[in-house]
């Protein structure tokens, strides 16, 4: 018995089919996806509702707004000079400093007058001297006349006597000798008659030669008395002295820059407008129609400045044509209407004059232009698209800037746009979103409101 007992443990350990254990495993693995799907919870019957933005809008509104457009320039003077010396001369004194104002033919400078003195001295005395030479030269000429009648009459008598011994020698009552001595006298005295004649055929062209540089001589004298006035260094127009240039005693040549001044009534403002709005004041000007840039001083009070021309031609290494503008004051109740603030308004005559040279701001107020729209920077995307509210979707509307701005009282400024294009009353969405595009759904949640063009800050 102990002998068999191996035999059967060996046989209770026999594999199980093949089959039957991928039909184990096919069953099991059955079961446990019918548990899966059996267990598995039901999907919520709510689906996600899509994103909505919310924005800030402003309603399309459309009047005749009138672009603003900023322009950098400098405060220029058409009438400033710069004096200098017109003779060889020490600086003996100087009257003015830069900063004062001075009155047309107001004494500036003084130079030494002797070297002047002297130089018209000598002038005035070449001037005597050929008047002198003149008189002396017509007297000669009567003289020369009474000569030339009385050696008229000596060539008749000497014609005469040789004749007279001609005949005689014929008769044999004179010898040759004679003869030749008659006619000798005869031939000098036709000689002496000769020169006179041709004294008095030049005597013209002689006087022409004296007056001629008597004339040249008196110019030298009045040109010396010129310089003689110039050694006073007079203000040639009302002015600032903006330089002195040299101080007493300096030796100063013909050309030497002496002091600079300038009108502060010809002051006017250059500044450089881009070429898109070169067709828009062309137009202006060529109308007669006034426009206006304006600027504010230290002291809070705007200043106006009126368009006179825009330049001919464009300047190397310029971006732009040159505009000039020349100011016009307010009058007081221009000024109170402009600013409620500015209750105190300077005279017109104090208008608030910038420095020269100095660099300015300005803000030039072209005229209306119908159908615009001014918005906020955030509602102009690519600066050529805005974005409109259409059934709670975004719709966008290609647009043109015209120009800026700006509210009466307020810094912030607005971008005006040619809404000609859009539609009226629809919200107009000033958020800027980075991710706008067509069709994008967003909640209005803000609606802002815009002034009307009357109040803008310069009208």
């Amino acid at each position: 018995m102990s002998a068999s007992l191996p035999s059967t443990q060996v046989k209770s350990k026999k594999a199980w089919p093949q089959w039957l254990v991928i039909l184990l495993v096919l069953a099991i693995t059955g079961a446990l996806i019918f548990l899966l799907l059996a267990w598995r919870q039901a999907p919520s019957k709510n689906v996600q509702s899509e994103q909505s933005w919310r924005v800030a809008s402003l309603p399309i509104w459309a009047q005749a707004y009138a672009p603003q457009m900023i322009l950098f320039g400098v405060v220029e003077a058409r009438e400033q000079a710069q004096l200098k010396s017109a003779v060889i001369a020490d600086v003996q004194e100087v009257y003015q400093n830069a900063g004062e104002s001075v009155s047309a033919g107001q004494m500036l400078l003084q130079l030494d007058p002797r070297e002047a003195q002297w130089e018209a001295q000598q002038r005035q005395a070449e001037v005597e001297d050929l008047q002198a030479q003149i008189a002396a030269a017509k007297i000669k000429h009567q003289a020369d006349l009474a000569a030339y009648r009385l050696e008229q009459e000596l060539v008749t008598l000497t014609e005469q006597s040789w004749t007279r011994y001609q005949e005689l020698r014929q008769q044999r009552s004179a010898s040759q000798a004679n003869v030749d001595d008659a006619q000798q006298a005869l031939l000098k005295q036709k000689v002496s008659l000769v020169q006179r004649r041709q004294t008095l055929e030049t005597y013209p062209s002689e006087l022409a030669k004296l007056q001629a540089r008597l004339q040249k001589a008196q110019a030298q004298a009045a040109l010396a008395e010129l310089n003689l006035e110039r050694t006073q260094v007079r203000a040639p127009f009302a002015g600032e002295v903006t330089q002195v240039q040299v101080a007493p005693g300096d030796r100063v040549t013909p050309g030497t820059p002496l002091i600079t001044l300038y009108n502060p009534d010809s002051l006017e403002i250059t500044a450089q407008v881009s070429h898109q709005y070169l067709p828009q004041l062309r137009q202006a000007l060529a109308q007669k129609q006034d426009l206006y840039a304006y600027m504010t001083l230290e002291d809070g009070q705007p200043s106006r400045w009126r368009l006179a021309r825009l330049a001919a031609q464009i300047e190397k290494g310029q971006g732009g044509v040159s505009a000039f503008f020349q100011p016009a004051p307010f009058a007081n109740t221009e000024l109170t209407n402009i600013k409620e603030e500015h209750t105190q308004a300077r005279p017109d005559a104090d208008w608030g004059r910038p420095e020269l040279n100095r660099p300015v701001t300005l803000t030039l107020v072209l005229p209306p232009v119908p159908q615009s729209l001014p918005i906020p920077g955030t509602a102009l995307y690519d600066n050529q698209r805005v974005y409109v509210v259409e059934s709670g979707r975004l719709r966008g509307y290609p647009v043109t800037p015209i120009g800026q701005w700006q509210v009466q009282g307020q810094q912030q400024a607005y971008i005006l746009i040619d809404a000609s294009q859009l539609p009226s009353g629809a919200d107009l969405v000033t958020t800027q979103l980075p991710n706008a595009i067509e069709g994008l759904k967003v909640e209005v949640i803000a609606e802002q409101s815009l002034a009307a063009p009357a109040e803008a800050a310069y009208e």
